[in-house]
């Protein structure tokens, strides 16, 4: 086996690990568990390093990516699209989480803009009534975490 296909079989083989955790990914975000998610951050990014660097070097090398056989060249391209397609999918799977998480935030903030107007804002506690302390007109100011 010469260096350049032993390095297309590494590369076979992570292309199909880091897949394998974006359909994960995208399965965990269907399932809007973001919690999940996060055991699944570092094995992304270790493989994401390691395919963007395996690919640089086999790309360093045009000739041994000639002499490579055939059918390995054909997986090659054939993973290498399915990883796209798939890249492609966890993105909008991500921005819809992320759009979701949005207008929820939005009408968080809304709801209590409404209360404040209404002469009934929130407690610390989050009720309304009597016992909320009126901000008597200034600003308010939410956050929320939106790491993923």
């Amino acid at each position: 086996m010469t260096d350049s296909t032993a390095q297309a079989a590494d590369l076979l083989k992570v292309l199909n690990r880091l897949i394998e955790v974006l359909r994960q990914e995208i399965h965990m975000l269907q399932q809007m568990d973001p919690a999940a998610m996060q055991t699944l951050q570092h094995d992304k990014i270790v493989l994401t390093a390691a395919y963007e660097s395996m690919l640089t070097k086999l790309r360093s090398d045009p000739q041994g990516l000639r002499d490579l056989p055939l059918g390995m060249r054909q997986q090659i391209m054939q993973l290498t699209g399915t990883f796209q397609t798939t890249l492609t999918e966890n993105a909008r799977a991500l921005f819809a989480v992320k759009e979701a998480n949005d207008r929820l935030f939005r009408a968080i903030v809304q709801a209590i803009e409404e209360k404040r107007k209404e002469g009934q804002p929130y407690s610390a506690i989050g009720g309304t009534g009597p016992s909320a302390a009126v901000r008597g007109g200034q600003p308010l100011a939410v956050a929320i975490d939106q790491r993923f």
